[in-house]
């Protein structure tokens, strides 16, 4: 057992580890002393109220103190002296929501609230953080009448610095004079303009609206027009530069342009606007930023409802030459992606811009033709709708032309990639025209092809094509002479006497391979005498050139009476 003594000074020593436990908040760890000690009651109520008095010498220690006192029971207003001693210093520091919050959460009465939101304004503007006063404001329904005259001392400050932003605002939120609040806004704005400030211009349009036909008409006459004036100077200049799409923003921004404008001086602005649009437009596309100009038209709405019919057109027209002009380049698919965006042939085309439109589409489409581009042709054919009877006459012309020209390739080459009809009237004619003049001048081959191609039903097409044949054989050719033959239909009656004569040379030659091979694609009427020399040649041949025994019996021709008689052998039968 200890001594009394002990025991007193365990307690002690209980009681300042208990004290020291309070004070450094450690409150569950104090309450397992009080118990393993069995702290008398008077002593630990005489500690908890030492301690609690200390802390709430320290400031930053007043929620110690509470948790202390609630721990503790102690009386509640005591705990509540110290509850708005928080409250009071979380006002002091600024921090307004959450003194704000500690009010509510300790259910202070309305009015603290109140007094800790304008105690909140007031240092906010102060401090100017004129943004932050107005929330304030609006987030505890604070009235003009409640903040009284503080507000003017913040509309002062800002206006010595040059902060016309922040003094328009406190102009609005609690001054009573809205030519007061437009007037200081126009300020902030030309400050705005002088910097090229575009976030600032957005914000100070947004939040005053100058460009409104009432509150414009606050800045009077003189202002007004000053205004306008340096504004069309800055979107001049930023229209045309980096800043081209910060500029329309700003246009959007003002949104004068949707909206029905009775103020003379800011309809001049509305007029500037217009006007520009429909230079920008053409510039952009003039130097092929197509992307710029079509989010340009989209970002003003230039082909919507509300745009005027003029500026509309102008628009419209400025893309219908721009489309052509990609067109003939053959830039196809940019051509009917302008079609689209602009919508060319929908409900905005009028008859004149459809005519333009088509009358390029066909010469375009003629140029594709006379190359013989039948891909691309289908194509721009099909994407615009082009009737087949449209795309007939073209290739007609085109195949008229190349023969008048000269250009008699071409037009065989379009004919049968086309499968056009040479029997036309027109074709017909320009190719019998062409017929002649080779004819004439002795361009036998060309001549015969005309006739070929183009079904010219005249005897001097086989002449033509029987002078060629004539040429062939003589320089031995016989392998193409033999397809002129059978391309261009050639009879006996054009055939059989060089034939004829050809197998005798060869066969007195020795050449019999190739004497027979003429007797066998001509049909050459030989004299039993002549077979019978080729018969012997051929054996000859056969023991003493090395030939095959295969080819001794050579066939011989079945004398046919009509060709015997020299008349035109029947054509065969068509499969």
């Amino acid at each position: 057992m200890p001594t009394e003594e002990e025991q007193l000074v365990q307690e002690g020593k209980a009681a300042s580890s208990f004290r020291e436990q309070l004070m450094a908040g450690q409150l569950d760890e104090a309450k397992v002393t009080e118990r393993e000690h069995a702290l008398p009651p008077q002593a630990i109520a005489s500690i908890v109220n030492s301690v609690f008095d200390t802390l709430i010498m320290q400031e930053e220690r007043f929620l110690d103190a509470i948790e202390l006192g609630k721990r503790y029971s102690l009386p509640k207003d005591r705990i509540n002296d110290v509850i708005y001693l928080e409250f009071r210093s979380l006002i002091n520091e600024g921090d307004v929501d959450k003194a704000i919050q500690w009010a509510m959460q300790n259910n202070l009465p309305d009015y603290e609230i109140s007094r800790a939101a304008l105690k909140g304004i007031e240092n906010a503007i102060t401090n100017q953080k004129i943004e932050l006063a107005i929330q304030i404001k609006h987030d505890y329904n604070i009235t003009e009448e409640q903040i009284g005259n503080t507000w003017q001392i913040g509309y002062d400050t800002a206006i010595q610095y040059g902060n016309f932003y922040d003094a328009a605002l406190l102009s609005r939120e609690f001054g009573v004079s809205e030519r007061k609040t437009i007037i200081t806004a126009a300020k902030a704005y030309r400050k705005a303009l002088k910097t090229a400030d575009f976030t600032k211009l957005g914000n100070i349009e947004r939040e005053f609206r100058i460009f409104n036909d009432s509150h414009f008409s606050l800045l009077g006459d003189e202002d007004g027009r000053s205004l306008i004036k340096i504004t069309e100077d800055f979107l001049r200049e930023k229209l045309q530069s980096d800043h081209f799409r910060d500029a329309v923003k700003m246009i959007e921004e003002f949104g004068i342009l949707y909206k029905n404008i009775t103020n003379h001086t800011l309809r001049d602005l509305v007029h500037f606007v217009y006007t520009q649009a429909i230079h920008i437009h053409k510039m952009l596309l003039e130097v092929n930023r197509y992307d710029d100009a079509v989010w340009f038209k989209n970002e003003l709405n230039l082909q919507e409802e509300n745009t005027p019919d003029k500026i509309h057109r102008e628009i419209f027209n400025q893309a219908v030459e721009y489309h052509n002009r990609i067109l003939k380049q053959k830039s196809f698919s940019q051509a009917i992606k302008i079609k689209e965006d602009y919508e060319l042939v929908g409900e905005y085309s009028n008859a004149e811009s459809l005519d333009v439109i088509q009358n390029t589409v066909l010469e375009v489409l003629g140029n594709l033709i006379e190359k013989g581009e039948t891909k691309a042709g289908n194509s721009i054919k099909k994407e615009y709708n082009i009737p087949q009877e449209e795309v007939e006459q073209i290739a007609k012309n085109v195949v008229v032309n190349a023969l008048k020209a000269g250009d008699h390739d071409r037009a065989i080459d379009i004919v049968a990639k086309f499968n056009m009809d040479v029997k036309d009237f027109d074709i017909q004619a320009a190719s019998k025209e062409a017929f002649d003049q080779s004819y004439q001048s002795g361009y036998f081959e060309t001549a015969a092809d005309l006739g070929y191609i183009f079904d010219i039903d005249i005897p001097e097409v086989k002449e033509a094509a029987a002078t060629i044949w004539r040429d062939l054989m003589m320089r031995q050719e016989f392998r193409k002479a033999l397809a002129v033959k059978k391309k261009h239909k050639l009879t006996k009656k054009h055939t059989e006497k060089i034939a004829k004569q050809e197998y005798e040379r060869l066969l007195g030659e020795d050449d019999v391979e190739k004497a027979q091979r003429i007797r066998d694609d001509y049909r050459v009427n030989v004299s039993f005498f002549s077979w019978l020399i080729e018969f012997i040649k051929k054996i000859l041949s056969i023991f003493f050139g090395g030939g095959s025994p295969k080819q001794v019996q050579p066939q011989q021709p079945e004398l046919n009476e009509d060709i015997a008689n020299g008349q035109e052998e029947e054509p065969a039968p068509q499969q």
